[in-house]
């Protein structure tokens, strides 16, 4: 029998997407290794309370890191421009 698959989903966006972190990693199959976030405070935050995930400041940086999927917690008014980037 085959390994079930593991998804890898990055969170753009920590100030609303934060929580998330949690919610993902509590389904099964679900990791979340990696989140974006271009506030510097909210950055160190995010570092100190998951230092195992990956956290980007550069979107190309964070898309590139293997994701299966991104999740937009950023401002609505730039979603349409990260989803074309992420889905490209």
């Amino acid at each position: 029998m085959s390994e079930a698959k593991v998804y890898k989903i990055g969170i753009m966006g920590c100030k609303r997407g934060g929580p998330f972190v949690g919610i993902f990693r509590a389904i099964k199959g679900v990791e979340v290794p990696a989140i974006c976030e271009t506030d510097p405070k909210t950055v160190e935050d995010m570092k100190k309370k998951y230092p195992d995930v990956k956290v980007f400041s550069v979107f190309d940086e964070f898309i590139d890191s293997g994701l299966d999927a991104v999740f937009l917690a950023n401002y609505f008014n730039e979603h349409a421009r990260y989803a074309i980037l992420a889905m490209n």
